[in-house]
């Protein structure tokens, strides 16, 4: 029949054309027996009047089961204690428990477990009799009805045995036992006739990428399974992106399907986070953010964790974005599945970390020298302060990234082509191309800073550092505790500031602290936010951007602001931040600002002066380290400065006392103003060598000739330009400070 016929009125109306020869009798469940496409309603609820069955009791389906064992066995079948005994009540209890009225199916359910027990019952016999022993035929024990006590044995469930050999986990396995105890604990109950407690399978695992929740998922579906919470323990695995749709309606219909799909099973979803109602911060996220909600809406709808539901889901995502889910979507979502019963998989620690990267070597047969393992757990160590670090998949990204490396060491050395690459070790090179960087770091901090001038005191600080780091290593003591992450910079403008925050992380890179030599370059103003609530999320979102790496905050001062504005609540974040977990000794942050500010700033929140302890203070250069910061400007191109001892004494006074004077100016910036200089006086010099034509090797600037320079900006007369090695032809144009000033 197609829809029409189906009608409730049309059937009626047909009915009416053999009155007193048809009786019209329509059997179906309540939501199908009177849904609206069957027509149901008020006008043809006079001539079809429903009679609604009730639900069977339990004393009613105990009766039922005691009709099917007659049935099936004549009457001959026993019982241990009895059909009207305890291990049948719990039997009906269990098939009761939980049965949401409008889907209970009374005799099927009571059929399944008949069955189920008739299926354990030939096990026991096929069993007994591989043994020699002839079991009585006509009995059926408490273990045929209810199953066996649950147990934490091998035998009893193979995946409680791969948990456990499964590397760290510990305080997930204890979640898990403490799961199975319950369900230990209830079958004792029942034993003894009290009801058992409520046991819910549903779940959230939370936890950073790569620490095996998908895998213990699994794992958690199958250990329920083999205790009798779930009737089949297979894994049904979705994502957001699985259930999304873009039709109204849509997305729910796929989160029905899934549930559906996931009967007797587990369903996982992974990154639950991404559910977010409130997340979307694309064009059009009101509607995506609806549909989102209308996932959660049709999960706390349909999975109560209800006995008897047969259906185990599990949220899976990464800790704080679970937590802001929970606070933008459905209340109902809390109670069904619970964050303070979450299982919580942490970071895996140094120690874990080797037992896996031990475990995935043995398990692709690879073979690493001592060194080389060694190599790969600093690595690793780098790269855990990362941001989402990967974990178990950190190892594996590793080791792809060394079996390459050696493939290409092996091309570069000709190996025979029939010989077992395998048997090759991966060697510490394969790991990490620059892997005695520590060895090298002072020889490294020097060349750094081979171009500063004046930096003698602040490269021997750094230089201290690396010397305690290389000893620790050597005693296997962790440096981290002992060397300071957190500084203030404090000088004039032009004095290496920044330059010197720049080098950082490089410095520290190569002392294995940081897991990239990168420097995130902010200003105190990028931290305060323009509305309330604003800026703890803005400071927070920047330290994070720069886990493992440096956070350097100009202009730090600036955060100096009155109590209870924004710029001291960036502050507070700040101080707190230092501490946490989430961020101690894992970045560097360094604060710069012209010293006086910088020490209202340090005074004003007494937090963020014992927090950011290591201060760092830059002088502007002397006269002497001024003129030799020139020559290495200018040397740079090959232009030769005449040395200080070599000019009479008069040209020597005369070029001390005019940069003594430059240095005093209001807009002088130290080495910065000295770099300006040098590049004005290199495009000078060369644009003069272009129009004369000359040639010559040598460029060199007398000491006379550089006071006739500085002289201009300070009001000295001044003379021509010569140039050793060959004379500026006559007529050329005379170099002033002027000329630089209107030459770019």
């Amino acid at each position: 029949m197609n829809s029409d016929d189906c009608n409730l009125w049309s059937l009626y109306v047909r009915s009416q054309d053999l009155p007193g020869k048809v009786v019209l009798i329509i059997a179906g469940n309540g939501e199908w027996g009177l849904s609206d496409l069957m027509g149901y309603s008020a006008e043809v609820s006079n001539h079809f009047p429903v009679l609604k069955l009730p639900n069977y009791t339990a004393e009613e389906l105990q009766m039922v089961f005691h009709g099917m064992m007659r049935k099936w066995f004549k009457g001959k079948m026993e019982v241990e204690g009895g059909y009207d005994g305890l291990y049948v009540k719990i039997l009906i209890r269990r098939i009761v428990s939980g049965a949401s009225e409008k889907t209970f199916g009374n005799i099927w359910p009571v059929r399944k477990a008949f069955l189920e027990a008739c299926r354990r019952q030939v096990e026991r016999f096929i069993q007994a009799r591989k043994t020699g022993n002839y079991l009585e035929d006509f009995r059926m024990t408490k273990e045929d009805l209810l199953g066996n006590k649950p147990s934490l044995g091998p035998e009893k469930s193979p995946a409680w045995k791969e948990l456990q050999q499964l590397v760290g986990l510990d305080d997930v396995k204890e979640s898990i036992l403490a799961v199975v105890n319950q369900v230990n604990q209830n079958f004792i109950r029942e034993m003894r006739g009290d009801d058992p407690l409520h046991v819910s399978p549903n779940r959230v695992f939370l936890g950073p990428p790569g620490t095996g929740k998908t895998t213990v998922a699994k794992l958690y579906g199958r250990i329920l399974a083999d205790f009798g919470l779930l009737s089949k323990g297979d894994v049904v695995t979705k994502t957001p992106a699985d259930l999304l749709d873009r039709y109204i309606g849509g997305s729910e219909n796929n989160t029905q399907e899934a549930l559906r799909e996931a009967k007797g099973n587990v369903l996982i979803i992974d990154d639950a986070h991404m559910l977010d109602p409130g997340t979307n911060g694309s064009a059009g996220s009101s509607k995506n953010g609806d549909f989102r909600g209308g996932i959660i809406d049709t999960i706390v709808a349909e999975v109560t964790g209800a006995a008897g539901e047969d259906r185990c889901v599990i949220l899976c995502g990464y800790s704080d974005q679970m937590k802001e889910l929970y606070a933008n979507a459905n209340p109902g979502l809390a109670r069904r599945f619970p964050l303070d019963t979450a299982f919580v998989f942490e970071n895996f620690s140094e120690d874990t970390l080797g037992k896996v990267l031990d475990l995935k070597l043995a398990k692709e047969k690879l073979v690493a020298t001592d060194k080389a393992r060694e190599v790969a757990m600093e690595v690793l160590k780098r790269a855990s302060v990362r941001p989402n670090f990967g974990n178990g998949g950190e190892v594996d990204n590793i080791l792809s990234k060394a079996i390459s490396a050696r493939f290409r060491r092996i091309a570069k050395e000709k190996k025979p082509q029939d010989e077992d690459l395998d048997q090759v070790p991966l060697e510490p090179q394969d790991f990490d191309a620059n892997y005695d960087r520590l060895s090298q770091a002072v020889t490294n901090t020097r060349a750094l800073f081979d171009e500063f001038v004046g930096f003698e005191e602040i490269i021997s600080k750094f230089e201290s550092y690396q010397y305690m780091v290389q000893g620790m290593r050597l005693r296997n003591v962790d440096p981290r505790p002992y060397v300071p992450f957190t500084y203030v910079f404090k000088g004039p403008p032009g004095t290496g500031k920044t330059s010197t925050a720049r080098k950082l992380g490089q410095i520290f890179y190569d002392m294995g602290l940081l897991a990239a030599p990168d420097v995130v370059d902010v200003s105190a103003s990028q931290l305060v936010g323009e509305y309330c609530g604003q800026t703890g999320p803005k400071t927070r979102r920047l330290l994070e951007s720069a886990l493992g790496k440096v956070l350097f905050i100009d202009e730090a001062y600036r955060l100096n602001g009155a109590r209870g504005s924004f710029a001291e609540e960036a502050v507070s974040e700040l101080v707190d931040a230092v501490t946490k977990p989430q961020f101690a000794r894992k970045l560097i942050i360094v604060l710069a600002g012209y010293e006086e500010d910088m020490d209202r700033l340090l005074r004003s929140n007494q937090g963020i002066k014992s927090r950011f302890a290591t201060e760092f203070t830059f002088r502007p250069l002397r006269t002497e380290q001024c003129i030799e910061q020139l020559r290495q400007v200018v040397g740079k191109v090959g232009i030769t400065i005449q040395a200080t001892p070599e000019m009479d004494t008069t040209t020597r006074t005369s070029l001390f006392s005019l940069l003594q004077r430059l240095s005093n100016d209001k807009g002088w910036a130290s080495g910065r103003s000295i770099e300006t200089l040098g590049e004005r006086l290199i495009g000078h010099i060369f644009k003069e060598c272009a129009i004369k034509g000359y040639t010559g090797k040598d460029l060199i600037v007398s000491g006379r000739e550089l006071v006739t320079i500085l002289g201009q900006a300070s009001g000295v007369p001044y003379a021509s330009i010569k140039m050793r090695g060959g004379q500026i032809p006559m007529g050329a144009k005379v170099m002033t400070l002027k000329d630089l000033e209107t030459s770019e």
